[in-house]
């Protein structure tokens, strides 16, 4: 049985038009070729689903659960991986004839499917880089340029009262030079501001609607017109002839996995750190992938499915300007929060608003 590969954590050096290869077949009628669909969905997949899942995890486990199908009727089970791979083929159907075809080379169907969100995710950082700085309504004319990456994070004023957790006073010049140097270490489950659409509220009411967080997800999905329009409130107005993501892909509503990969690559174009890594390589660079995992934790363990539902519809009509039916959806637990941060406020928070 092959070695299950770990996901790489970094990712690849994008060339010009490697985000454009092969979108003349999901833009049009033509079908897509069985050797270009993995790295094609994987696009979307990485964007709105599956970020760090293992796809030759998924693979295999649902393969032995489709075995196991065949002989005696079995409801879909808990294990994570099973009901990863159903929501695989929900999303990318096709997939189903390119791992009946290749049973024996599925390791390098999976690092295809890897490879494709990778270069996805490569593009939409390139991307922010060169946007998020124009962005006026959020951030000053001129209060910070992307380069150099060493000027950006905590060692800029505009910027870093944006990363700070709302339960830290940035104004307090004590607590600034204290996270500027490193005394006042500031962890993944350290929420940044720019997740509230309030400034002055660290609780659930305008939690992950933050003008940054919404106009990284129109950036993402629909496109840089969209992420630089000043209406917050309705629609984006939208301009030139190229497609979107959520247009190419077929995506109509939003996701809570699309919210937190879009809020994951804001905090990253903010920050200092020169390279995306999922896992870091040293003790000064961030753990994106766990502060992903939070942002899940909250909004499907948190919120109740009413607050949830809400939320996603709230994007919906500022995103794609469509009705979404009440679908939940699943998420992970996280495990060891540190005291104080702003996760363990928000956990306590809820449990409070439930009486527990």
């Amino acid at each position: 049985m092959p070695r299950s590969p770990s996901p790489s954590t970094e990712d690849p050096e994008l060339s010009p038009g490697d985000d454009d290869e092969g979108e003349e077949y999901l833009t049009s009628d033509n079908p897509i070729p069985s050797d270009k669909y993995p790295a094609l969905k994987a696009r979307v997949l990485g964007r709105i689903h599956f970020p760090f899942r293992n796809f030759f995890v998924l693979i295999e486990a649902g393969m032995e659960w489709d075995r196991a199908t065949e002989e005696t009727q079995q409801a879909i089970p808990d294990d994570s991986a099973v009901r990863g791979y159903i929501d695989l083929l929900n999303m990318a159907p096709l997939l189903r004839d390119c791992i009946d075809e290749r049973q024996d080379d599925l390791l390098e169907l999976a690092n295809e499917l890897d490879l494709g969100r990778r270069k996805a995710r490569a593009a939409d950082i390139s991307s922010l880089k060169k946007h998020m700085h124009i962005w006026d309504d959020v951030f000053k004319t001129g209060a910070f340029k992307p380069t150099p990456r060493t000027a950006l994070g905590f060692n800029n004023d505009t910027i870093g009262e944006q990363l700070c957790p709302p339960s830290h006073d940035w104004n307090d010049l004590r607590i600034r030079e204290k996270i500027r140097s490193g005394g006042l270490k500031i962890d993944p489950e350290d929420l940044p501001r720019f997740l509230w659409a309030d400034p002055n509220d660290d609780d659930w009411d305008s939690f992950m609607k933050g003008p940054i967080v919404l106009k990284t997800v129109r950036h993402i999905f629909i496109g840089p017109t969209a992420g630089e329009d000043h209406n917050l409130s309705g629609v984006p107005s939208m301009s030139g002839n190229r497609k979107g993501n959520a247009k190419i892909h077929g995506i109509r509503r939003m996701t809570i996995y699309g919210l937190a990969y879009a809020a994951m690559l804001a905090r990253f174009v903010l920050s200092s750190q020169l390279t995306f890594n999922a896992e870091p390589c040293s003790d000064s660079e961030f753990p994106h992938k766990l502060f992903y995992k939070h942002l899940i934790n909250l909004m499907s363990e948190e919120m109740s499915k009413e607050e949830r539902d809400a939320l996603l519809i709230w994007y919906d009509e500022r995103v794609f300007g469509n009705d979404r039916d009440n679908a939940d959806e699943p998420g992970g637990m996280v495990a060891g929060v540190k005291r104080g941060s702003m996760v363990e406020r928000m956990k306590a928070s809820a449990k409070a608003r439930r009486g527990v």
